[in-house]
């Protein structure tokens, strides 16, 4: 009878935890330092302010892609999905972007993402990348 409440509570834990522990594909990594990067939007941004499920980012200038708007949505990740958390970009702090669109929407939402894999990131302090 023990060996089934502990079979019947490693089958629960699986089924409510699978979803966050799978492995996130950083095939085909791309990034600032070694490859061009081939992501549909690339800006110069300063993030504004943390919002429900990610930050919202003024957009200072585009140097790939189309910009609807002067500041966009960055959606945080969950790591299975590849997205790297906003939460450690300091408000007022300036950024080049390398975004990969949303597959799903957020506070009904829609908006971007930034990979964790490799380096899609690079801050920029006094004009100096």
């Amino acid at each position: 009878m023990k060996l089934l409440y502990t079979l019947t509570g490693l089958s629960l834990c699986l089924l409510i935890f699978t979803p966050k522990l799978q492995a996130c594909s950083c095939a085909y990594v791309e990034t600032f330092c070694t490859d061009t990067i081939h992501t549909h939007l690339i800006i110069y941004g300063k993030k504004v302010r943390r919002e429900n499920g990610g930050m919202r980012v003024e957009v200072l200038q585009t140097l790939h892609g189309n910009v609807d708007g002067q500041s966009l949505f960055v959606r945080d990740g969950d790591g299975a999905d590849c997205g790297m958390f906003t939460n450690d970009f300091g408000n007022g702090k300036e950024f080049i972007f390398a975004l990969s669109p949303d597959w799903r929407e957020s506070q009904g939402q829609s908006g971007n993402m930034i990979s964790n894999c490799g380096i899609k990131v690079l801050e920029v302090e006094s004009g100096m990348v």
